[in-house]
């Protein structure tokens, strides 16, 4: 009697494949999730790829934490850069063997299927909720100031009305952190414990704004405000500076 033959599909063989790796090979839970993801974004990419790289990410790595205490989805972008596929995978792929192509959100981003709104809105979304995990659950929390370092704080930051501007830019540590901040043209920039400048500007002058290579040097303090009015910065006479 001859014996039947038995034919597998292309699904059953990768899922053998699969099975039999990771029975030979103990893999860490974030290396096991980056691997199926890498095996999803891997190819002719199509909705339903990103879908499952999606549900793997909810169900196996967003909020959740490894066994050093580290964030699971850091480690599994770690893992992402270094797994390599092996069997029939690797006829599927057009990754090369030092996975070149990049981390895991440059991956996404690179995946692309023509003519497709529904792809390009599932990868956004990917990249966004990627990110969000990265900037929120994976972000180590920063220590809560006691109201001694809260006061202290506000004390030394006499300038604290010009925070709020786009251009903001402080710099330095305490007692001597400095800031400067875009204005008309030009860039103000002063100590943050409100100290004048010295350097040649005249005694009180704590505020120095530089257009091109002219500079001019005056006294500047937040006002007060008042009520349903934003508080802001008041400058006083402007002295041209020499030096």
């Amino acid at each position: 009697m001859a014996k039947k033959k038995i034919r597998l599909s292309e699904s059953q063989l990768i899922s053998l494949i699969r099975k039999s790796l990771n029975e030979q090979v103990n893999l860490s839970t974030a290396s096991t999730a980056a691997r199926d993801i890498k095996y999803n974004l891997t190819g002719n990419v199509k909705v339903s790829d990103l879908e499952k790289t999606q549900t793997v990410l909810n169900d196996r790595v967003f909020g959740q934490t490894m066994a050093d205490g580290t964030c699971a989805l850091k480690k599994v972008m770690d893992y992402f850069k270094s797994v390599k596929l092996s069997g029939w995978e690797a006829l599927q792929t057009s990754w090369d063997d030092s996975g070149s192509l990049g981390d895991l959100l440059t991956a996404i981003r690179d995946s692309e299927e023509s003519g497709s709104p529904e792809f390009e809105d599932i990868k956004n979304e990917l990249i966004n909720s990627i990110n969000k995990e990265l900037n929120g659950f994976c972000k180590p929390a920063a220590p809560a100031q006691t109201q001694q370092q809260q006061a202290q704080q506000a004390q030394g930051n006499k300038f604290s009305c010009v925070e709020s501007e786009s251009t903001f830019k402080a710099y330095g540590n305490s007692p001597n952190q400095y800031a400067e901040v875009q204005w008309q043209g030009g860039t103000l920039s002063f100590f943050l414990d409100a100290r004048a400048l010295g350097d040649g500007a005249p005694a009180n002058d704590n505020i120095l704004y530089q257009k091109g290579t002219k500079k001019w040097t005056t006294f500047g303090e937040c006002s007060d405000g008042s009520p349903g009015k934003q508080r802001g910065l008041i400058l006083k006479t402007w002295t041209p500076k020499t030096n």
